[in-house]
């Protein structure tokens, strides 16, 4: 996959994430920025990189961090207490805003589309791969133009 280097600069922003959340396992409560290789459909099959999920919002930090893909496919959606009572809450701080590509609006449609669309029909552990495989050959692209 080739990313054009204008478009990836023109997406580049500084984002100060102070006050944006995360939800994590209390387990990491000591190291509440500490980053993952994970195994989810944004991260490295070579570990090229480590992830790091925040929002800004409670809403979508429960929707990304607990929620995810758990209803797919089943009628009944009950989020019991025990699915949560491990997690906490953190609310990050930043020292220097951080470099991102800017997706909202209409910055994910001027990159090259996937081969899978975002809600996907295939089975999830299909869907993850290929978005695991294309997260590589972005990250590489982006390190080109210095993220």
């Amino acid at each position: 996959m080739t990313l054009d280097k204008a478009i990836l600069r023109e997406l580049a922003v500084s984002i100060d994430v102070t006050g944006y959340l995360r939800i994590m396992d209390a387990a990491h409560r000591a190291s509440p920025t500490g980053m993952g290789y994970g195994k989810t459909r944004f991260a490295s099959p070579t570990d090229s990189f480590k992830l790091l999920y925040v929002a800004q919002d409670l809403q979508t930090a429960l929707a990304e961090a607990i929620i995810r893909d758990r209803y797919q496919g089943k009628q009944k959606r009950e989020l019991l207490e025990e699915d949560v009572e491990q997690s906490i809450i953190a609310s990050m701080m930043s020292l220097a805003p951080l470099k991102l590509l800017d997706l909202r609006a209409s910055g994910a449609s001027r990159l090259p589309p996937s081969p899978l669309p975002a809600r996907s029909y295939l089975k999830p552990t299909v869907a993850k791969a290929a978005g695991v495989r294309r997260s590589d050959s972005r990250f590489r692209a982006l390190a080109s133009v210095g993220f």
